[in-house]
């Protein structure tokens, strides 16, 4: 049984193919997609106020809305996320928070991890042209939701699943000044947990 924000929603299996409904958050999020949004986070959260899209899908590639039950990962391929040595996370890592956010990938329990965030980081740095591998952050849903700012305001993450990346969500949360560098922090402290070295490979 599975749990978004401490409500049941359904009985699903994250990896079983399913024909996904195309709900107005997916319709709303495809528009920002084709505009090239810049300010994404501040843009769904004027158009769904409270994470409410989290609560459906919003790719039509996904294979549902991500839950709390479930494990993400965030591949660490920039310079600009490590601490020199590569032995450490850099702040660095939260700063996409409130612009496009912060890109991770659902953990399928079928394979393995460290396997896979290599070959994934790996190919990502590559990719990327100017990013070497270095480790990941391992993390569930639930502790990313269970954050909060002095306001109560929380991170919402979102199943913007790509045609080449099905298991791509996104952390985002609309913020600005004090407030945007509060859940920074937060979310900079609970990667630091979940962070395994690897690299640069």
């Amino acid at each position: 049984m599975c749990f978004m924000n401490g409500v049941v929603i359904s009985k699903w299996n994250p990896w079983r193919s399913q024909p996904n409904p195309v709900s107005r958050c997916q319709i709303r999020w495809q528009e920002l997609v084709a505009l090239k949004e810049k300010k994404f986070a501040a843009a769904i959260e004027q158009f769904a106020p409270n994470c409410e899209c989290e609560a459906h899908s919003i790719s039509k590639y996904s294979v549902g809305p991500v839950v709390d039950n479930e494990v993400v990962y965030r591949l660490v391929t920039s310079p600009l996320d490590i601490v020199e040595g590569a032995t450490a996370l850099n702040a660095g890592i939260s700063r996409d928070l409130a612009t496009h956010g912060i890109s991770t990938y659902r953990a399928s329990e079928h394979e393995d991890v460290r396997d896979a965030m290599i070959r994934s980081g790996v190919g990502l740095a590559k990719d990327l042209q100017k990013g070497r591998f270095y480790g990941f952050v391992k993390t569930k849903v639930s502790d990313i939701r269970a954050l909060r700012d002095a306001a109560g305001q929380r991170p919402c993450v979102y199943d913007d699943a790509l045609y080449h990346n099905r298991r791509h969500a996104a952390i985002m949360m609309h913020a600005k000044n004090a407030k945007l560098k509060e859940m920074q922090l937060k979310l900079f402290k609970l990667f630091e947990k979940g962070f395994t070295p690897i690299g640069p490979i």
